[in-house]
């Protein structure tokens, strides 16, 4: 079964992106904000993915607490490298809410985080620079997926 973006609508998703940088962000929607179709074709292997991003040490070399028993994804993630935006409930922009102290390069992930990383690329974007991130942009996103 496909899933669409209503199929997901009120209930929270987290996907991963890069930006023109080669940056990664994490993104929540927060069960309203945009989703992009590589997303939706394949919220498991997003799972898998920022499941094995919270599994790397941070910078005090221990991994994150196991999901659910932690509820600042967005610290742990900014903690191992990646920007961190929220959405809103009702359709909104994304909003940085955590910045790395040091940005990690996709390049730099292990192969299985990267290949899902680099799905959705914002070429118009530097995470570094943007504090919001609007359905717009997400619709303005490359789906490598899609093309290759």
């Amino acid at each position: 079964m496909r899933v669409t973006a209503e199929d997901i609508r009120g209930t929270e998703h987290d996907w991963l992106a890069v930006d023109r940088d080669g940056h990664v962000a994490l993104f929540s929607t927060a069960g309203g904000s945009a989703a992009p179709p590589a997303y939706l074709r394949d919220i498991e292997g997003y799972e898998v993915a920022i499941a094995a991003i919270l599994a790397l040490p941070g910078p005090t070399g221990v991994a994150a607490q196991p999901p659910g028993s932690w509820d600042n994804t967005w610290r742990e993630v900014a903690d191992r490298g990646l920007f961190a935006y929220d959405g809103e409930f009702n359709r909104g922009a994304y909003r940085l809410l955590e910045r790395p102290a040091l940005a990690v390069a996709m390049a730099a992930r292990p192969p299985a985080i990267a290949a899902v990383c680099a799905r959705v690329r914002f070429a118009h974007l530097t995470f570094a620079a943007t504090v919001a991130i609007t359905d717009e942009d997400v619709a303005r996103a490359e789906d490598v997926a899609a093309t290759a």
